[in-house]
């Protein structure tokens, strides 16, 4: 008895001066971790400040297959959030507080019980190439600020296996031009004419408004004898999802610029142009689109108006995952 007296006297001591020691340390902490990536600045850049890319890079997720990271109503530069939930971890919310271009990003990370975290990611110009710190800063009250040193070890291992992600994605997007599943290319584009109709078109009513026009298309080019070259295109003047209506043409493809009573004529000078094949359902079309917002800019290329969106296949005749549409982003020289 006297000497598990002892050991509990002990062990309590012991306990004290754990909890004395908590009194005198401190309550915040910075954990850093930095990685060098052979890529502009801009390509990480983009993938750090876009949370769509989260799932890929995110280093929590990656390590939780419970957990389920869902994008805010804004999902990219200032402002922009994401929320996660998991079975295993706390429930919270991470949003861009700020940010500098091509240098600088600031989050705020929102655990759910009043505690939050402070993360700072840095696009640095290295001696060999680029890099990335990524800095997180928390407090852990007394007595867990007695785990600092684990938790901070935590956080360091996981955005290092996150730091590594992003360098993969970067990768998959400098060097294979593989933006989101889509492969982007550049293209040499000769003039191109075009007769059609354009109108301003409500987002949901596109395909009917190509049901309405392109019947009449085709049979004003039938009766003048007009050479049609192609499958029939949308012509997308703005495209801008947060406009009320779309500005489009519905037209086909002709050998010549030519005047037809009924219809209207259109004409695109030679050029360069990004190029992205959609196959599947009209519906994913925005996600070859947004694939191809990433491509510009990352490569820093401007784009102009209208895109070409060319329905190569009849979606009577082939499997709705093998209709393909081909998108064309003129760029400027």
């Amino acid at each position: 008895m006297k000497t598990l007296k002892k050991i509990g006297i002990g062990l309590g001591i012991f306990i004290l001066l754990l909890l004395i020691l908590a009194a005198f340390l401190p309550k915040e902490f910075t954990a850093s971790v930095e990685r060098e990536m052979d890529f502009p600045r801009q390509v990480m850049f983009n993938i750090a400040q876009d949370v769509t890319t989260q799932p890929e890079w995110n280093p929590w997720s990656a390590s939780d297959t419970s957990m389920r990271i869902t994008p805010g109503s804004i999902t990219s530069g200032e402002g922009a959030y994401f929320t996660w939930t998991s079975n295993t971890i706390q429930a919270g919310k991470q949003t861009i507080t700020g940010l500098s271009p091509e240098t600088e990003i600031n989050y705020e990370l929102d655990f759910g019980d009043g505690k939050n975290g402070m993360a700072k990611m840095l696009f640095l110009e290295g001696q060999d190439g680029n890099k990335v710190r990524w800095d997180f800063s928390g407090r852990l009250g007394w007595p867990m600020n007695l785990m600092t040193p684990i938790f901070k070890y935590k956080v360091k291992k996981a955005n290092r296996n996150g730091l590594e992600s992003m360098e993969r994605l970067a990768e998959e997007r400098w060097i294979n031009s593989d933006y989101k599943g889509f492969k982007i290319g550049t293209q040499s584009m000769a003039e191109k004419n075009f007769i059609g109709l354009r109108s301003m078109v409500d987002p949901t009513g596109v395909q009917m408004f190509y049901l309405g026009v392109l019947p009449k298309v085709f049979q004003q080019a039938s009766e003048a004898g007009v050479v049609i070259t192609g499958q029939p295109c949308g012509l997308y003047y703005n495209f801008n999802s947060q406009s009320d209506k779309i500005d489009l043409a519905g037209v086909i493809p002709i050998s010549e610029d030519v005047a037809l009573s009924g219809v209207e004529s259109f004409n695109i000078p030679a050029g360069t142009a990004i190029v992205v094949n959609h196959y599947g359902n009209y519906t994913t079309l925005p996600a070859a689109h947004a694939a191809a917002e990433d491509y510009l800019s990352d490569h820093k290329l401007q784009a102009t108006f209208p895109r070409i969106e060319e329905y190569v296949s009849d979606p009577t005749q082939v499997s709705p995952d093998s209709v393909l549409t081909k998108l064309y982003i003129y760029i400027q020289d």
